[in-house]
C-alpha cells in the first residue's frame, strides 16, 4: 500500500550513498520538508561519517535545517520495511545489499559535491547544484507517489516512475554563462562547440573584450548541466577561475551551436 493507506501508514523511503554525509542527507531533508505526513524519510551510508557543513549551509539557504540529522550505516535498516530504497551514488548502488523488506529500489546517479576542490564558494556551488537536482527529482518522481496511495501492487511504483520520468525526460533548460580565467587563445570556443554538439545542446559561444568567454546553452536539462560542469574545467590548455551561471527560461530560438564574435573578437 502506498502513502496514507487505510491504516494511515506513510510511504517509507530510504536514501543511500557511500558516506551518508551530503547527497543522501540533503535528499532526506528535502523529503522531510516537502513530503509531510505522507512520507517517512531516512538516509544511511555504506559507512557512517558526519553531515558535511556545506550540505547544512546550502540547505539552510532554502530554509531546511538538517543539523539534527545523523550519519548512519545502512545495516541498521536491512530488516526494516521500506516502500522505496533510492541509491544516490554509483558506489552505493554497486555495493548495496539486498533489502528483503523493500518493495522497490531505484538508482539516481548524482555527482558527489564533496569531490569538488577549491575556494569555499566553488565548493558551495557544487553542493547547490546537487541540492537543486535532488529537489527536482524528489518533486518529479517521489512526491507524486503519495497521490497514488490507493495502489496495491508493489510493481505500481515502477509503472508510476516510468510514466513520470517519461513526462519529465524532455524538460528543457537554458544557461547563460560567463567563464573567467585563461580562457581566450586556448581554443575554448572550439572545444565548447564540439562539446555542445556531442550533448545535443544548441546556442552560441563568444569571446568578450574583458578576457572572459560568454555562452548560451539550451537543450535537455541534464545535457545543459553537463555542459556547464564541463566549462568549470575547460579544454586542456585553459585555466578556469570562475563560471558565472544565470538560468533563464528556454526560448527555442537556436537551430545549432555556433561560434560568435564580439566586434571582431
Amino acid at each position: 500500500m502506498m502513502g496514507q493507506t487505510t491504516q494511515g501508514r506513510p510511504i517509507r523511503v530510504l536514501f543511500l550513498c557511500t558516506h551518508n554525509s551530503a547527497r543522501s542527507q540533503m535528499a532526506e531533508g528535502w523529503l522531510r520538508a516537502r513530503g509531510g505526513a505522507a512520507f517517512e524519510a531516512h538516509s544511511a551510508g555504506t559507512v557512517a561519517t558526519s553531515v558535511r557543513p556545506e550540505a547544512i549551509a546550502v540547505m539552510d539557504e532554502v530554509g531546511i535545517d538538517i543539523r539534527g540529522q545523523r550519519s548512519r550505516r545502512l545495516h541498521i535498516y536491512l530488516n526494516q520495511p521500506f516502500d522505496l530504497v533510492i541509491t544516490v551514488c554509483d558506489e552505493a548502488n554497486e555495493v548495496c545489499p539486498v533489502f528483503p523488506h523493500a518493495r522497490e529500489r531505484w538508482h539516481w546517479s548524482v555527482d558527489d559535491p564533496s569531490r569538488v576542490e577549491g575556494p569555499e564558494e566553488i565548493r558551495l556551488e557544487a553542493f547547490r547544484r546537487v541540492r537543486d537536482e535532488l529537489r527536482r527529482r524528489i518533486e518529479a518522481e517521489v512526491l507524486p507517489l503519495a497521490a497514488r496511495r490507493g495502489s496495491q501492487a508493489g510493481g505500481e511504483l515502477s509503472r508510476i516512475r516510468t510514466n513520470l520520468r517519461g513526462e519529465s525526460a524532455m524538460a528543457r533548460a537554458r544557461a547563460h554563462v560567463f567563464i573567467s580565467g585563461r580562457v581566450q587563445g586556448v581554443n575554448f570556443r572550439w572545444h565548447t562547440q564540439r562539446q555542445a554538439e556531442r550533448e545535443g545542446v544548441t546556442g552560441w559561444v563568444r569571446n568578450l573584450p574583458d578576457g572572459r568567454v560568454e555562452a548560451v546553452f539550451e537543450g535537455e536539462e541534464q545535457a545543459v548541466r553537463r555542459l556547464v560542469a564541463w566549462c568549470r574545467q575547460g579544454p586542456p590548455a585553459a585555466r578556469v577561475d570562475d563560471v558565472e551561471v544565470h538560468w533563464e527560461p528556454p526560448a527555442g530560438e537556436f537551430q545549432d551551436f555556433s561560434i560568435r564574435w564580439w566586434g571582431g573578437w
